[in-house]
C-alpha cells in the first residue's frame, strides 16, 4: 500500500511529480511547516519533499482523510466542483479507487 500524508503546496499543477523542496521554500510555506510541528522554530525541517498531483495518482489506492470545519470548504471544491489546476485535489476525482473518510465538520458544506 502506497502512503501519501500530505498538506497544501503552492503552484501545483497537474503534470508535477515528487520533488524536493529545501531552503528556497516561500516564507507562507516555512510556515505551514513551522505550524506542523507546533511552532517550534527548532523542530521545522530544513526540507521536506512534496508529492506533485502527477506522483499521487500513480498510487494504486488512495484513502484521504479530512477532519474539522477548516477542511469542508476545499472538501466540496475538490470533490464536487470541476477538476482544475485551480484546485489541485480535484484531479482525485478521476482516481479509479480513492476513499474519502470525513468526519462531520468536514462534510459540513456536503449536505
Amino acid at each position: 500500500m502506497d502512503i501519501i500524508v500530505g498538506t497544501y503546496q503552492e503552484q501545483q499543477k497537474f503534470e508535477n511529480l515528487t520533488s524536493y523542496v529545501g531552503e528556497d521554500a516561500t516564507e507562507h510555506m516555512k510556515d505551514i511547516l513551522l505550524s506542523e510541528v507546533g511552532g517550534d522554530e527548532n523542530e521545522r525541517p530544513d526540507f521536506y519533499v512534496t508529492m506533485g498531483p502527477k506522483s499521487v495518482m500513480q498510487a494504486k489506492e488512495i484513502v484521504l482523510f479530512a477532519t474539522g470545519k477548516k477542511k469542508a470548504a476545499i472538501i466540496k471544491q475538490a470533490f464536487f466542483g470541476p477538476v482544475t489546476n485551480d484546485v489541485p485535489a480535484s484531479l482525485l476525482q478521476t482516481h479509479p479507487n480513492l476513499t474519502i473518510i470525513l468526519d462531520q465538520e468536514a462534510a459540513l458544506e456536503l449536505y
